[in-house]
């Protein structure tokens, strides 16, 4: 990771929200979904299904300021990971003062949704 730890370049504009119509925490650079994390509200638990970056800006940097973004969100609403994807697991793992929201212990899988631990790509045409 660079000096600037995870921010967007100079001059980048950088927006993070919860977009509930889709269930994606969606991370935008310059008016372009960079990158989201799909998810699922079960109760009061939360599953982060899957990871997915726009190729155009598929790096290391973007990948973890968006994995950082919705687990301070989880944070602020009170809420834990029962269930997350490899690259939310790969990101506590280096940064454990996270392991409160996403417990390490709960593992990458969640036999009940198929989609846990997948990573995509995202469409050119999800310009905002």
């Amino acid at each position: 990771m660079t000096a600037d730890h995870g921010r967007p370049p100079v001059g980048s504009r950088e927006c993070f929200r919860d977009n509930r119509w889709s269930s994606a925490f969606e991370l935008i650079r310059d008016g372009v979904i960079a990158g989201y994390v799909k998810y699922r509200f079960r109760g009061g638990d939360v599953a982060l299904l899957r990871l997915v970056l726009d190729p155009r800006f598929d790096d290391f940097e973007v990948e973890s300021s968006l994995v950082r973004h919705v687990l301070l969100e989880l944070h602020r609403r009170r809420l834990a990971a029962t269930s997350f994807c490899p690259e939310v697991g790969a990101f506590v793992a280096d940064h454990p003062g996270f392991d409160t929201v996403v417990p390490l212990s709960h593992g990458y899988h969640d036999n009940q949704h198929d989609l846990v631990g997948q990573r995509g790509t995202v469409p050119d045409s999800l310009d905002v």
